[in-house]
């Protein structure tokens, strides 16, 4: 089965351009100076991390034959299918060397239904519950539902700057393009209409550290009292806040899985740590949503956020800081590129935690050949996702808003200070150094830390050995963009 899974990388390997910097010894020029923006760090040795993991790879595990089982029977074989169940659990459950084994074979070639069920399976009732037994408890968490007033990016948009050879150039919005018709800014610019969920609008979470009263049956075009998040108490603990500014925070998932919800294992533990109002959005998924579904939704959301946060909301807001997480930091860095090339405003800084940067389905860099055997992210897993995300019409290689590496010079060149944490076990691992040296080219301010032993989607495992120390390394990365002075962009 492995061998299988690794012939998939030949025909790559074979064609893999040789100008490529994996291609260059590690001892070269352009590595020494690629290591100079990296700060290496090691929190456990790679056994304790392995075993601080055992338990949730079991789960996964277990999972994962559940569903393969359960895709055997049809709705009317429902007692046969529990009791098959039920058995395979009992067996596998005591023989964990055959359910590893199993799971490989079953992941050669998953179904959708099979690896996106598992890959959600925080999402189930009875688990998300539990989750929130191991989620500190913010003061407020709430959602509200913006609506779409700015232009969509719509695959017929897209499409025509393939034909037009615009894509990947500055070519920004008028003014008439941005504008919002009054009808409608009366219509939404209103507290009411926040919490009126919708399939046309796009879901925020907003979560803050202190209690916050909305005044939901009583609309406000301009006052509400989440601004008492500053006025209520001083800064406590012993740490710093990050007064004036905010942040807005993209879940990851494949594209395919999981949301806000799921990811208050750390955002919640990140706006306790900061003190600071954070928005988290909930995209659309694939594939019943595919591309640029999710971008147009980050992109609404984000435009909601900095036009009519302050005059609806009461935020005021003087920096924004954007984070992601693997897929979330693709949605991150694409919309800073879309709002880069329609001249509008880009975050003050940005966090990518373990970003996925280029969505292809399949490379042949030394860390992806680990998805091999990775738990995680298995080299089948990843092809599909972009399957699933990606409608035959794109071009993963070559759009930059689906594969943010893939981006012109002109710009990364308007990109802001970001940030990249990232473990050595992650098979994204390499494409993140690819977009770290294309930015020190351009003398952005790029720095990234680089975790050993560490896999990926590491910020959502509470039970990872030296789990605290991530969620204050990923704090004061945070709380160090905010400091920054802002800078014009060349």
């Amino acid at each position: 089965m492995k061998c299988e899974l690794t012939d998939l990388h030949f025909p790559i390997v074979a064609c893999y351009p040789r100008d490529d910097i994996f291609c260059q010894p590690t001892s070269s020029a352009l590595w020494q100076d690629l290591y100079k923006s990296a700060t290496f760090k090691k929190t456990a040795s790679k056994i304790e991390i392995q075993d601080s993991l055992k338990q949730l790879h079991i789960g996964l595990r277990m999972a994962n034959i559940m569903f393969k089982r359960l895709s055997e029977f049809d709705n009317n074989s429902k007692i046969k299918s529990v009791v098959h169940v039920a058995k395979d659990l009992v067996y596998y459950g005591v023989q964990q060397s055959k359910a590893e084994t199993q799971t490989l074979a079953n992941l050669l070639k998953p179904t959708m239904e099979e690896a996106f069920k598992t890959w959600n399976l925080t999402e189930h009732p009875i688990l998300s519950k539990f989750l929130l037994l191991v989620t500190p408890v913010v003061g407020f968490d709430e959602l509200i539902y913006v609506p779409r007033l700015f232009p969509q990016l719509t695959k017929e948009k897209i499409l025509e700057e393939y034909q037009d050879g615009s894509l990947n150039k500055l070519s920004p919005l008028s003014d008439a393009e941005l504008a919002v018709p009054q009808a409608e800014a009366e219509r939404y610019n209103h507290l009411e209409e926040l919490f009126r969920q919708s399939e046309t609008k796009v879901p925020i979470r907003i979560l803050a550290h202190e209690h916050l009263t909305l005044k939901k049956e009583k609309p406000s075009l301009v006052r509400s009292t989440i601004n008492r998040i500053v006025d209520a108490n001083p800064w406590s603990e012993n740490k710093p806040g990050i007064e004036g500014a905010i942040v807005v925070h993209i879940h990851g998932g494949g594209f395919v899985a999981m949301s806000s919800a799921t990811h208050r294992v750390y955002t919640n533990r990140w706006v306790k740590d900061l003190k600071a109002i954070h928005f988290s959005i909930d995209y659309r998924l694939a594939p019943k949503n595919m591309y640029p579904d999710a971008l147009d939704d980050v992109w609404q959301a984000y435009l909601w956020i900095l036009n009519y946060a302050e005059t609806v909301l009461g935020i005021k807001k003087q920096k924004i800081i954007i984070t992601g997480d693997s897929a979330g930091g693709n949605l991150a860095v694409a919309l800073m590129l879309r709002l880069a090339k329609a001249g509008l405003p880009i975050p003050h800084g940005c966090l990518l935690m373990y970003p996925c940067l280029a969505v292809d389905g399949l490379s042949s860099s030394p860390s992806y050949l680990s998805s091999i055997e990775d738990p995680m992210l298995p080299t089948s897993l990843l092809k599909m996702v972009a399957k699933a995300y990606v409608g035959e019409e794109f071009d993963c290689k070559k759009d930059p808003f689906i594969s943010p590496i893939a981006a012109s010079d002109d710009l990364l060149q308007k990109m802001p200070p970001i940030r990249i944490v990232v473990g050595t076990e992650d098979p994204l691992y390499d494409d993140n150094w690819k977009f770290v040296y294309k930015l020190k080219k351009l003398k952005k301010d790029i720095k990234m830390t680089v975790h050993e032993h560490i896999p990926h989607a590491f910020l959502c495992y509470p039970e990872l050995k030296n789990f605290g120390t991530f969620i204050e390394e990923s704090c004061e990365l945070i709380r160090e963009l905010a400091s920054l002075e802002p800078k014009e962009s060349n």
